[in-house]
């Protein structure tokens, strides 16, 4: 019969036309898979790149902070040793002064002891002369009983060269080294008169004239401040209680009747 034939004919072509059908569809579902694929891809490789310029950029940074820093260190370090060195060749300034400083004050000082040492040689030069010519040559001496006069003084030239002309004057001396032995001294035994360099260690002048004024058995005690010219010493002298300052240099014939006439003595003529 005709009609099994045309049947089977067509069953082939639907299976054919399901066959092709079904391969489209496979194909169309490679290519789109494929389309993802390479989308998904393309995503992954520009978000890796992202990745990459952000970790680039990410690093360029560290790298500039890192010599900023690195730069800012060394110029701190730099900073740093430059101002050392100024403080250094500061202290070195300041040390070359002050020995320079000291230098020049010992030469002075040395220059003044001698210069009082050989006043002091002429002094008994000239003591001595008087002495020899006799009696009737000798320098004026104080009426009465020998006053006693404390000189106080850290120059042993100037207490030698002191103690010398008041000796020759008929005065009794007492030699301190400074205001705390003459301090010491003064209480074993009260002299009639005080002479005093205002510059001393361990208890300058003014500072031993202060407290001979709080103690009321020293407190009318004369005091002489010998001194080197100096204005501003005046006010402050005045004010611990000096009765007397005297400058450097002074005429020995002053300076002995200042000495008689605070002591309360007459010299002989």
């Amino acid at each position: 019969m005709q009609v099994p034939a045309d049947a089977d004919v067509e069953r082939a072509a639907a299976a054919a036309a399901e066959a092709a059908l079904q391969e489209a569809q496979q194909s169309a579902r490679r290519v789109l898979a494929e389309r993802q694929a390479a989308e998904r891809e393309a995503v992954a490789r520009a978000a890796a790149e992202r990745t990459a310029a952000a970790r680039a950029q990410a690093e360029r940074r560290a790298a500039e902070a890192a010599a900023r820093a690195e730069a800012q260190r060394v110029a701190a370090q730099a900073r740093q040793r430059a101002a050392e060195r100024q403080a250094e060749a500061a202290r070195t300034e300041a040390l070359r002064r002050e020995s320079a400083r000291l230098v020049e004050e010992r030469a002075a000082r040395a220059q003044r002891e001698a210069a009082a040492a050989a006043e002091a040689e002429a002094a008994a030069k000239r003591a001595a002369a008087v002495r020899d010519a006799g009696v009737a040559q000798a320098p004026a001496a104080v009426q009465g009983s020998p006053r006693l006069v404390m000189v106080a003084d850290d120059s042993k030239v100037v207490r030698v060269k002191t103690s010398r002309l008041l000796a020759a004057h008929g005065f009794r001396v007492a030699l301190a080294e400074d205001g705390a032995q003459a301090l010491a001294m003064i209480g074993q035994e009260r002299p009639q008169v005080l002479v005093t360099d205002v510059e001393m260690p361990q208890l300058d002048g003014l500072e031993l004239t202060r407290r001979l004024r709080a103690d009321p058995r020293t407190a009318e005690l004369p005091v002489i401040m010998i001194t080197s010219a100096d204005d501003r010493l005046v006010a402050t002298a005045r004010d611990v209680g000096v009765t007397l300052l005297m400058g450097k240099p002074y005429g020995e014939q002053d300076f002995v009747t200042q000495v008689a006439r605070l002591a309360g003595v007459t010299l002989d003529a």
